[in-house]
């Protein structure tokens, strides 16, 4: 009788058993279900932002074509972008400049620097990025300043300059142009 009784004791953890591993196999396709669902949330957003990094950088294209023709049709040696830039404390912000030669000298070196501010310490040298490559008379050049701002930097407004001259000298013996950076 006790055998009797031992199996059908086993056969009710049986059952319990089934729904037990019912359970466990709802719950691991409830999981699969969930990941993927992440992972096409995940994907979207990918080409979603692609998608706007792709348009950001044909703006920039549209704004060197546009400084080109700005500087090919006045008489101007020096073109920037923005003349009154303004950065939040600890950003960086990119301002595109345009250089046209009209002289015989293919070669040119430039600088940025701020010189004065309102109150607190001037930020000095700016970083540049321009092409190395001759310039060809009449040609026009398109580069960029990189203006980043330290987080403790006083909120005041510095005078800069955009000192461009013949040969890669420091003198700016070929045009200079003036600009503003306020820290907000």
């Amino acid at each position: 009788m006790k055998v009797a009784q031992h199996r059908s004791f086993q056969r009710t953890s049986l059952l319990h058993k089934k729904g037990s591993l019912e359970l466990s196999i709802n719950a691991i396709v409830i999981l699969i279900l969930a990941i993927t669902m992440l992972g096409l949330g995940l994907g979207f957003m990918k080409g979603l932002f692609s998608k706007t990094t792709k348009q950001l950088g044909e703006v920039g294209e549209d704004i060197k074509n546009q400084m080109i023709e700005q500087l090919r049709t006045s008489s101007a040696k020096l073109t920037l972008r923005e003349e009154d830039v303004n950065i939040p404390r600890s950003e960086t912000k990119e301002v595109y400049f345009a250089i046209k030669n009209v002289e015989l000298s293919q070669s040119f070196g430039v600088t940025a620097t701020c010189t004065k501010a309102l109150e607190g310490e001037k930020l000095g040298d700016l970083a540049l990025i321009i092409d190395d490559a001759p310039l060809d008379e009449s040609a026009v050049a398109v580069g960029k300043m990189i203006i980043k701002i330290d987080a403790n930097a006083a909120r005041t407004t510095h005078l800069c300059h955009v000192c461009v001259s013949r040969g890669g000298g420091e003198s700016c013996n070929y045009t200079k142009k003036s600009f503003l950076v306020t820290v907000q």
